[in-house]
C-alpha cells in the first residue's frame, strides 16, 4: 500500500468537516439575513451578536481544522499549494475581521475581511477541482470549475449591478426589484452547490476507499494480482 491511501483517508475526514462546517455557515448566513436584511452584513453591535459570533467562531475552527486534514493529500495531484493558500487567507481573515472594533476603523474595516474569505474559497475550490480530478471524478472536476465561476461572479455581482443602475438610471421599480432580489438570492444558490460539491467529493472520496479495501482484501485472498498502491 502506497503513502496515498492513508494520506487520502485523511483528506475524506478533513473535507467532510470542511462540509459540516459550511452547513454551520448557511444556518449562520440565514441568522445574518434574519437580522441585519443582508448575508454579507455585520453582526458586530446587534443585540443578535453573543448568540451568532460563537456560531461564526466554530465554523471558522471547523474550517481550518478540516482544512489542515486535507493538507495530507499525495503531492502528485497538485493540489497543495491552493488549499495553503485558502488556509492562509482563512487564518487572515480573523484580525481583519477585528479592525471594525477598532475606536476608529477605517472605511475598508468591512472590505478586507470580505476579500480575504472570499478569495479563501476560490483558492478551496481550486483544491477541491485538482483532487477531484487526482482520484478520476471528472464530473465532479467541472462541477467545480462551474462553481468557481458562479463564486468569482457573486464577488463581482454588487458592482455589474451598480454599474448597471448607473447606466440605465431610468430603470423601472420592477426591474431594481428584480435586481435586489438576485443580490439576495444568488449568494444562498451558489452557497447551496458549494456545500453540495463538497458532499458529493466526501462520498467520492469514500468510495475510493472502499473500492481500495475491497481490492486489498481480494489480494490478500488470493483472488487478485497485488494492486499499484
Amino acid at each position: 500500500m502506497s503513502e496515498s491511501a492513508p494520506s487520502l483517508r485523511r483528506v475524506k475526514n478533513g473535507v467532510g468537516m470542511v462540509f459540516a462546517g459550511l452547513v454551520l455557515l448557511m444556518l449562520l448566513t440565514f441568522g445574518m439575513l434574519a437580522v441585519t436584511g443582508y448575508p454579507g452584513e455585520s453582526i458586530l453591535g446587534t443585540e443578535w451578536a453573543p448568540l451568532l459570533l460563537p456560531l461564526a467562531g466554530l465554523f471558522l475552527a471547523m474550517q481550518i481544522v478540516g482544512q489542515l486534514q486535507c493538507l495530507s493529500v499525495p503531492p502528485e495531484s497538485r493540489a497543495r499549494w491552493p488549499l495553503g493558500v485558502s488556509l492562509m487567507l482563512t487564518l487572515a481573515a480573523v484580525p481583519l475581521s477585528l479592525l471594525v472594533l477598532l475606536p476608529n476603523p477605517p472605511r475598508w474595516a468591512d472590505l478586507l475581511p470580505s476579500l480575504a474569505s472570499n478569495a479563501a474559497h476560490v483558492a478551496f475550490l481550486l483544491f477541491l477541482r485538482r483532487l477531484a480530478a487526482y482520484i478520476g471524478e471528472g464530473d465532479l472536476e467541472i462541477r467545480a470549475e462551474r462553481v468557481l465561476t458562479c463564486w468569482v461572479l457573486l464577488f463581482f455581482l454588487p458592482y455589474l449591478i451598480l454599474l448597471g443602475l448607473l447606466a440605465f438610471p431610468l430603470v423601472t421599480t420592477a426591474v431594481v426589484t428584480a435586481l435586489f432580489l438576485v443580490f439576495l438570492v444568488f449568494p444562498l444558490i451558489v452557497l447551496i452547490l458549494y456545500v453540495n460539491l463538497i458532499l458529493d467529493l466526501f462520498h467520492a472520496l469514500r468510495r475510493h476507499e472502499d473500492a481500495r479495501l475491497a481490492k486489498e482484501k481480494q489480494v490478500k485472498a488470493g483472488w487478485v494480482d497485488q494492486p499499484p498502491w
